[in-house]
């Protein structure tokens, strides 16, 4: 992503198992998240393109931590990335919808192998699904795109283009500080990420 772009990570529970939603371990983890973003904010206050996200687990970390930031700081520009993670469709849109006067959709980009063994792709449609079925009933709506990779539970071949592509292709703010992200596309064909149409359009008044 280039050598100006800014980066912080949070270590998680190596399983899945070890993981409960609604655990203390759990709270404990997306404070961390939280704390950590709000610092790295502080510190790159004129980042153009901010991005939240994690691999397995750590996706759904990501989610929960993003409806904590956008309810109490308001940050609406953040996008998510979930890699190898849970689409839980009512995290989203409590994301979604977090921020007070956002007037723009939650843009939201899942990475997921085809022969995952951990989490089926199967599982992932059935997110999908659940979040077309929120269209609607939410003031904000949820833009997402995906990419579906051969391979498993791993950030697989053509994964790093992908994201590359989505960050660079007009979803968010080109990156003009520097602190943002410096995207280069990548000189081979990408293989085709899969638009989702649940794109549920701005917030409503």
């Amino acid at each position: 992503l280039g050598e100006a772009a800014s980066f912080a990570a949070v270590a998680l529970p190596s399983s899945l198992d070890t993981f409960a939603t609604g655990s203390e371990v759990s709270r404990s983890l997306i404070r961390r998240v939280v704390s950590t973003v709000r610092s790295l904010l502080a510190t790159c206050s004129d980042a153009s393109l901010q991005v939240l996200g994690g691999f397995s687990c750590g996706a759904l970390v990501a989610a929960l931590a993003l409806v904590d930031l956008r309810a109490a700081d308001g940050l609406d520009s953040i996008g998510l990335l979930l890699l190898s993670g849970r689409l839980d469709a009512s995290t989203l849109c409590r994301a979604a919808d977090a921020a007070q006067g956002a007037r723009e959709s939650l843009n939201v980009f899942l990475v997921h192998g085809e022969e995952d063994e951990v989490i089926p792709e199967q599982e992932i449609h059935r997110g999908i699904t659940a979040l077309r079925e929120e269209e609607g009933k939410t003031r904000c709506g949820v833009s997402l795109q995906t990419f579906f990779h051969e391979g498993g539970h791993e950030i697989g071949d053509g994964t790093t283009g992908a994201v590359a592509e989505w960050l660079g292709g007009g979803t968010f703010p080109l990156p003009g500080s520097c602190c943002s992200p410096q995207v280069q596309a990548p000189p081979t064909e990408l293989p085709p990420a899969r638009d989702v149409p649940s794109q549920h359009g701005a917030c409503a008044d």
